[in-house]
């Protein structure tokens, strides 16, 4: 199996979703490709400190506020959507830096004259290791083709 395909079945591979031929495909892909199996180490990383955020607790009121738009939406239904997950979410964070890392001549590096898409958090994202850590992280700025396209009011006048 080759990275690309590999890195696409990362997720599920780490939340126990692919079928026992293919674990096999990608944990022997793992064993010979350092790369992949850091993205898969990271992916780890963040479902756990997904799973290890605490459940806010249930505002008062909010299982018969459900229970009336559910009612409501009844006669109106509306498409299903995913659930969330946060190793896919930081697999899209991660994908255009992976993406400019394999074509490193013409992207993968903030020079002039390149054109650039990123984003500028408001921390140094390699540091999250706990849960807590999650807390507060914010983006400061979009840039896409090297121009900004949003700037948290925050950091404006950084």
């Amino acid at each position: 199996m080759r990275c690309e395909k590999v890195r696409l079945k990362i997720d599920a591979y780490v939340s126990g979703e692919l079928p026992p031929r293919v674990i096999v495909a990608v944990e022997k892909h793992l064993r010979a490709c350092d790369g992949c199996r850091q993205t898969a180490a990271v992916a780890r990383r963040l479902v756990a400190l997904g799973q290890a955020l605490p459940i806010p607790p249930v505002p008062e009121g909010f299982a018969q506020r459900v229970q009336a738009l559910a009612r409501q939406r009844i006669a109106r239904p509306t498409p299903a959507v995913s659930s969330w997950n946060l190793a896919a979410w930081w697999r899209l964070v991660l994908a255009p830096m992976n993406a400019a890392a394999s074509d490193e001549e013409k992207l993968g590096s903030i020079e002039p004259g390149k054109q650039a898409d990123l984003v500028v958090w408001n921390r140094d994202l390699r540091k999250i290791q706990a849960a807590k850590d999650l807390t507060g992280l914010e983006v400061a700025a979009t840039y896409v083709g090297g121009k900004a396209v949003y700037t948290s009011p925050m950091f404006e006048d950084a």
